[in-house]
């Protein structure tokens, strides 16, 4: 909606402008009544200019709908691997450098032959470049893992003399789900990490409990030093 009442409004300024609008009302107001031919004249130069105006803002709405940064929601499970969609809207001469966040922390980046993998993302995250010069930036992730789970964003980076500046491609938000199997073992291994908590806690409890029975003890005995 918001478009098409910026379209109309655009129309309606063009159409001011040209003074159509302005001669009618002029006319209504001192009550005489334009020949036939002068009325078809200015309707005429009215649709002229509503053709003129959609003729050049056509493009312009276009535009914003393929520009439109459109959120992909995709959901894969713990140990498996998944695709993170991105396509360029032009095919590069050369490999453009494209660099991929997960929750506004930079977890891969392509630069020509050379790559960056964070901590944690070694060897489970690739955008291959024999892809890229294709127009593909997708991010192949492999091995996922609980915390990958995030709003992730691909970037195209682009240089501007000594600086650059990161416009983003895509914004893929990723799901990630516990097999059974996972939710055991965790559940497993994180009652055995319990377990020893506790047991290390009574022990030290116990040790507590006799020194100060022994300490009583002596006291007593009126033995203690």
């Amino acid at each position: 909606m918001t478009i098409w009442k910026k379209f109309w409004d655009a129309a309606v300024h063009e159409v001011c402008s040209s003074g159509e609008v302005f001669l009618a009302v002029r006319s209504a107001q001192s009550g005489k009544r334009r020949p036939a031919h002068a009325s078809s004249e200015m309707t005429l130069n009215i649709m002229t200019s509503l053709l003129y105006t959609a003729t050049i803002l056509w493009p312009a709405v276009c535009v914003s709908f393929l520009s439109a940064d459109t959120q992909i929601f995709i959901s894969a499970r713990v140990g498996s691997s998944s695709v993170l969609p991105c396509q360029l809207r032009n095919v590069p001469t050369e490999t453009p450098q494209v660099e991929w966040q997960n929750n506004a922390k930079t977890v891969f980046e392509r630069f020509g032959q050379g790559l960056y993998q964070a901590d944690g993302y070694k060897d489970r995250v690739d955008v291959p470049e024999h892809n890229l010069l294709k127009g593909n930036c997708s991010l192949e992730l492999k091995n996922i893992r609980l915390d990958d789970e995030g709003v992730y964003k691909s970037y195209l980076i682009l240089k501007e003399g000594a600086s650059s500046k990161r416009v983003v491609i895509q914004s893929v938000k990723l799901s990630v789900e516990e097999t059974p199997q996972e939710f055991v073992k965790r559940f497993l291994k994180d009652g055995a990490a319990t377990q020893q908590a506790l047991n290390f806690t009574g022990i030290t409890a116990f040790i507590l409990i006799l020194c100060i029975l022994f300490h009583k003890l002596c006291k007593v005995r009126k033995i203690c030093p």
